[in-house]
């Protein structure tokens, strides 16, 4: 069997579970062919990245008429200017460089959210078929699985596709058409699927759930030192999201109890400015470290180090939340305690006071609480721990997860 992975931008930290995907499912003797939308400017993100770096194309190298360096250089000038003139113009002038038509699609329909990468698609198909790829697989249900349905009108290829969280809510063009056309779809959690079946009214038996999987052979070449037991940390982007204005203010709150305590926030995002803001004016700026973007290595490392694992994520006024974040899952199996929040999936990961404990969304006093018991109690923090590692060995296991992928992708072709 061969599969065409579709990403969005590769080698990127938010999609290192779709690279550790693509390396299990080709430890299974399934040949995996990686094409991404855009080019990161980080050449390399991690060892699993520099793994398949070299089976991955890019779209812009299909471009008509050049070489791929050419290629490369007219698709980053055509995304420089998309943001300073019309959507016309800039569709015009992509007609004017590549052709007015491509066979079997409207340009129209999907240059304003595929940019000049539309033009590359005929080539693109051309290429799975002279491979002779089997299955297209969109690594989320946006872009990529935009990309993944059109090629698969173009090539007769069937097309699957995964949905976590952004992808779903939020961020979902097209979404009749890749319901109708797929012939399958993964969804992270029980908690999406009922919403893939009941509010998007997809046909339940396309859908099947295929939980996050973690590289646990990384995680277990982990060398960490002891736990810091006043130390608390939030791996993600700084997202309104994860909740982490509510975060601020539960520390705020614990500061009167627990005056050493410090949390650790790593990851960069649109809100950094305002994070620090709210910091300064619930005077916590000592308490608080903004540690910024860092390599897996050294995140697991630190998490493996701290006593509780702290991430209340909130849904947002558009409809925006967390699936089930890999981190949280990773934390588990490190061992580290989580404190999270009722939302969307997360419940099916941890059951509260068990593997951790789960508060309301927004509830700032309801969360420092059960960091204050946690803090307050090493032998409930060590047996949380242990139950977290038993529940993602259980549930989170990659081969299961492949075993789920390789079984729905058998169906389609047998």
């Amino acid at each position: 069997m061969k599969v065409a992975y579709i990403l969005n931008t590769f080698p990127v930290l938010y999609n290192s579970f779709t690279v550790n995907e693509m390396i299990a499912v080709e430890n299974r003797s399934i040949d995996v062919i990686g094409f991404a939308l855009k080019q990161s400017k980080h050449k390399t993100v991690n060892e699993n990245s520099s793994k398949i770096e070299k089976s991955v194309h890019y779209f812009s190298d299909f471009l008509p008429g050049s070489t791929p360096s050419v290629s490369r250089i007219v698709s980053k000038f055509g995304n420089a200017i998309s943001r300073r003139i019309s959507k016309s113009l800039y569709n015009t002038i992509g007609k004017i460089i590549y052709g007015n038509s491509l066979s079997e699609i409207n340009v129209n329909k999907y240059i304003h959210l595929h940019g000049w990468n539309v033009f590359t698609y005929e080539n693109v198909a051309k290429y799975m078929l002279e491979n002779q790829v089997d299955v297209i697989h969109a690594g989320f249900g946006n872009r990529p699985a935009t990309a993944a349905m059109i090629l698969s009108e173009l090539t007769g290829i069937p097309f699957t596709f995964e949905t976590h969280a952004y992808d779903l809510f939020v961020d979902f063009p097209f979404q009749q058409e890749k319901l109708k056309q797929a012939s399958k779809i993964f969804t992270i959690s029980n908690y999406n699927k009922k919403y893939l079946t009941n509010e998007c009214e997809c046909n339940e038996s396309k859908v099947s759930v295929m939980r996050v999987p973690i590289n646990q052979k990384f995680c277990d070449s982990i060398v960490a030192g002891p736990r810091k037991n006043l130390q608390l940390i939030s791996v993600c982007r700084l997202h309104p999201i994860k909740g982490l204005a509510i975060a601020l203010e539960a520390v705020a709150i614990l500061v009167k109890h627990i005056p050493d305590v410090r949390l650790i926030l790593v990851g960069d995002g649109s809100i950094k400015s305002e994070l620090k803001a709210l910091c300064k004016k619930l005077d916590i700026e000592q308490n608080i470290q903004f540690y910024g973007s860092a390599g897996n290595e050294e995140v697991l490392k630190i998490v493996s180090e701290s006593a509780i694992f702290l991430l209340p994520c909130v849904i947002a006024e558009n409809g925006d939340r967390d699936g089930i974040p890999t981190s949280i899952i990773e934390a588990m199996y490190l061992k580290t305690p989580v404190v999270s929040t009722k939302v969307s999936g997360i419940p099916e990961l941890i059951e509260d006071g068990v593997e951790g404990f789960l508060v309301e969304p927004k509830n700032a006093y309801e969360l420092s609480d059960r960091i204050k018991r946690l803090l307050e109690s090493e032998e409930l923090r060590n047996k949380m721990g242990v139950q977290g590692n038993i529940k993602v060995c259980k549930k989170f296991y990659i081969e299961d997860c492949e075993d789920v992928l390789i079984r729905g992708w058998s169906e389609i072709l047998n």
